[in-house]
């Protein structure tokens, strides 16, 4: 008997143990972001004011649009969807100086971009405001 409450009596210290160190990561994780330091937050007014440029659109299940909502009626269209007279008075209507052709990238496999991302990531994340 004294050997079943034994076990019992460490099953419940590890429960009551993982259960404080989940509530003291949560706790820490909040202090992190109230800090600001897992990254910018924006604050409540932004998330409550928010502004699309773009309508939203309503789609029913079968795919065609049963409304849109917007303040400005605008929608994406990929690049290769323009027409090629737009794109011409488009390059025409920029100054000299901004037409100058842009070099193609060169392509990288995933595996060499990755330490490349990882630290813009790193610098980005953490990285004081107002740099």
């Amino acid at each position: 008997m004294s050997d079943e409450s034994s076990r019992f009596r460490k099953y419940i210290r590890y429960f009551w143990g993982a259960f404080a160190a989940v509530s003291a990561i949560v706790i820490l994780l909040f202090i992190l972001i109230a800090k600001g330091l897992l990254g910018f937050m924006p604050t409540f007014e932004d998330l409550e004011k928010t502004e699309t440029i773009l309508a939203s659109e309503v789609i029913s299940a079968d795919e065609k649009v049963l409304g849109t909502f917007f303040t400005e009626n605008r929608t994406f269209v990929a690049y290769e969807n323009l027409p090629p007279h737009l794109v011409d008075a488009l390059i025409d209507a920029l100054p000299a100086a901004e037409r100058k052709p842009v070099p193609p990238e060169p392509e990288l496999p995933s595996c060499a971009r990755m330490p490349r991302a990882l630290t813009v990531t790193i610098i980005t994340v953490w990285r004081p405001p107002g740099w």
